[in-house]
């Protein structure tokens, strides 16, 4: 009786969670179709306001570039050698790209975007140009100075001294270089740059070239717009680049470590292009001369005395002016005999050897260490190295003997080509 009672109630039981069961999954599908309809009256707009939902699109993750070799610096460096030519061209010849050496910007798809010239004194010629090119997505900054003949204008920029600007972070450069780019440069490129990257080139890649005066420019340029974010620094294509030929000295110590930590400069170098010695190599008397110590060039330009006065601390990236060696040695042994860790001056045409200064080769001014140098050794360009600095001199410079006088046609030729002739 007591089992046929047990049964009852579990068959019951066993009824009743099913029919629970049953129950809940039919709520749940009520549920379901409740909240479809609710989705559906969601999205439902009229056909006037409904959204547009685009399709899944993968969006690529740019990949940061593998740091470039001394091969692509060369073989970039070629490439661009055209535009700093350009810029030495008229402007008609420039809007129609109807040079001799003009097929690259025509292949490329470059069009020009602005021309701006400026003629001071005794025809001295200083031209801006921009380019770009929606097909290699890049924008071309092209500045020229005087040609190589306006010699005294070039002795002249190591005369006027150093100026302190406030606009780029309180570096210090030679006044000359400050004035024409303040003055005559800077409120037009600032303008003509933005507009370019508001018409959807904001990604594109910055280049600035120049040869001689214009490659001095071309730097003060490039670190302007970065300093004061009219352009982005974007690594990933590697932008801004610099590369300048035959390029100027260009502000102090401080000025060539601030570029170097913020701008990637490859600056192209001669072996026979004295006028990148200056201001050890001057214009005298309708002619360029050189001097290889500093009291032969006091003596007959005492003027410049300020400016290698004021570059002079040997322990800087300068390393102008030339100290007494038998006092240096001195004051060695006496650091070595009060057990002082002190850095000695570093000697014009010296090496620090064992602790003393050794006389290693001719006591030379030298190119600064500004960027990536590369030294090419032969007229046809076919063999470079690139220059490594101790000191601030560059270490392929070192065994360089200077004329005592030279021709300007060696600072307008690089790769095979007169930059200064259009």
């Amino acid at each position: 009786m007591k089992f046929a009672k047990l049964k009852n109630f579990l068959i019951i039981l066993i009824i009743s969670l099913i029919i629970i069961e049953s129950f809940g999954k039919i709520s749940k599908k009520k549920n379901k179709n409740k909240n479809k309809n609710k989705s559906k009256q969601i999205i439902n707009f009229p056909p006037s306001i409904a959204p547009v939902i685009p399709s899944r699109t993968i969006i690529p993750v740019p990949q940061l570039q593998p740091a470039p070799t001394m091969h692509f610096y060369a073989t970039n460096a070629k490439e661009y050698v055209p535009f700093a030519r350009l810029a030495y061209c008229a402007r008609p010849v420039i809007e129609r790209f109807s040079c001799s050496f003009c097929n690259n910007f025509s292949t490329n798809n470059f069009q020009p975007f602005l021309v701006h010239n400026y003629v001071q004194d005794f025809n001295r010629n200083f031209q801006l140009i921009v380019t770009f090119s929606d097909l290699k997505r890049e924008i071309v900054i092209s500045f020229s100075g005087p040609t190589s003949e306006h010699g005294n204008f070039f002795t002249s920029i190591y005369l006027n001294g150093f100026v302190i600007v406030p606009e780029i972070g309180n570096l210090k450069i030679e006044k000359v270089y400050w004035d024409i780019y303040n003055q005559n440069f800077r409120v037009i490129l600032y303008d003509k740059i933005r507009k370019l990257l508001s018409n959807g080139r904001s990604d594109y890649r910055f280049v600035f070239v120049g040869h001689s005066f214009g490659g001095s420019l071309a730097t003060l340029a490039s670190y302007d717009l970065v300093y004061n974010r009219i352009i982005p620094k974007n690594p990933f294509i590697n932008s801004p680049q610099v590369f300048t030929y035959g390029q100027l000295r260009i502000g102090d110590n401080s000025y060539v470590n601030k570029l170097n930590s913020e701008i990637k400069i490859v600056r192209i170098i001669k072996k026979d292009d004295f006028i990148t010695q200056m201001p050890n190599c001057v214009y005298l008397q309708s002619g360029y001369k050189c001097f290889d110590n500093r009291a032969a060039l006091l003596n007959v330009m005492p003027r410049l005395s300020t400016y290698i006065d004021a570059c002079g601390n040997p322990q800087t990236f300068f390393s102008f002016m030339e100290k007494n060696r038998n006092r240096s040695l001195k004051k060695n042994k006496e650091n070595k005999k009060n057990n002082k860790k002190k850095k000695d001056p570093i000697i014009r045409g010296t090496t620090m050897v064992g602790g003393d200064l050794i006389p290693t080769h001719r006591p030379i001014f030298y190119t600064q260490p500004l960027g990536t140098e590369l030294f090419y050794k032969t007229p046809q360009f076919n063999e470079y190295q690139k220059c490594n600095y101790v000191n601030g001199i560059p270490v392929c410079e070192k065994d360089i003997r200077l004329p005592s006088s030279f021709s300007s046609d060696i600072h307008r030729n690089y790769f095979n080509m007169n930059i200064e002739l259009c």
